[in-house]
């Protein structure tokens, strides 16, 4: 099977998921997160994507041959970035709960659901002085 180049660029996923740039441990695997994002986007569209419209196939004449192409825009990237930062936040979270103690994570668990229910009540009980705002320039 031949593997196509990754339409996400390794260095705006290091971004996402917060990795120093240098780091190179986890390239094979980003570039394997990148490619599996690619490939749902498009069997779940039904279309190839490119990352600009110069890569898309054309003719002798200059034309685009796949009528199914589509650049990957900011919304594309946008969603392929959550599905990786998912997916690494997932195994960030499993390794974290092997090192803690069960004590510990439930504290944590517990100070963050107290947290979201104070955030949540501060919302109901405080009106800020303009609910909408428009500034005309």
């Amino acid at each position: 099977m031949r593997r196509r180049h990754p339409v996400l660029e390794l260095d705006i996923i290091k971004q996402h998921v917060r990795l120093e740039p240098d780091f190179e441990d986890d390239d094979t695997l980003l570039d394997t997160y990148s490619n599996a994002a690619r490939r749902l986007v498009e069997n779940r569209t039904g279309r190839k994507l490119y990352a600009t419209a110069a890569e898309f196939p054309k003719d002798g004449d200059g034309n685009p041959t796949d009528e199914n192409a589509l650049v990957l825009d900011d919304d594309l990237v946008t969603a392929m970035l959550l599905l990786i930062g998912s997916v690494t936040g997932a195994q960030i979270g499993t390794r974290l709960s092997m090192k803690l103690r069960p004590e510990y994570l439930r504290v944590l668990l517990a100070a963050i659901v107290l947290l979201v229910a104070a955030r949540m009540a501060l919302g109901l009980g405080w009106r800020p002085d303009e609910i909408f705002t428009i500034e005309v320039r």
